[in-house]
């Protein structure tokens, strides 16, 4: 078994990869990536950069066909509470409207009400555990037919109406 998975694996790597990039605001986190993606054999397919998200922009080093953008950003358990996200989540849907309409988003969020303050509306959403906390992943089909807009700017963020999720 273990000499079929590795043959899979030299195959794979001489085949075409789409490029995979990853970005984190938090140098430890890039650098945690970093290692894990040599010791996985991926250093070739795989890059990951220190950036903030109010940086991210769709990639112009080649033309690219639409992709798949995907956030796993914090949701209060672990590094901070909700209040303090909702800007982080807002700016996450922010920068999918206006970079990669055409594209498809996802989101891993233990709290989905944060998901509703990103402006779009969810296609499809699962629910998983990221350990042993509840999770949902939201996915998005980048495009003005299904971003939100807030019936009133004066409202909470919690109250805006978004339909699914």
């Amino acid at each position: 078994m273990e000499e079929e998975a590795a043959s899979l694996f030299a195959q794979a790597q001489d085949e075409p990869w789409p490029d995979l990039l990853g970005y984190d605001a938090s140098g430890k986190a890039v650098d945690n990536a970093r290692r894990n993606i040599e010791a996985a054999g991926l250093d070739k397919h795989v890059r990951v950069l220190r950036k903030d998200l109010g940086q991210l922009v769709r990639p112009t080093h080649k033309q690219l066909q639409p992709g798949l953008v995907v956030a796993n950003p914090p949701y209060g358990e672990r590094l901070g509470d909700e209040a303090s996200l909702v800007h982080l989540y807002r700016l996450f849907g922010e920068k999918l409207r206006t970079e990669f309409q055409g594209w498809k988003g996802a989101i891993f969020t233990g709290n989905p009400n944060l998901g509703k303050t990103m402006g779009l509306r969810a296609t499809k959403q699962y629910r998983l555990f990221n350990g042993p906390i509840a999770a949902k992943l939201l996915l998005f089909d980048v495009e003005p037919r299904q971003f939100v807009h807030e019936r009133n700017a004066s409202q909470n963020a919690s109250t805006t109406s978004h339909g699914p999720p």
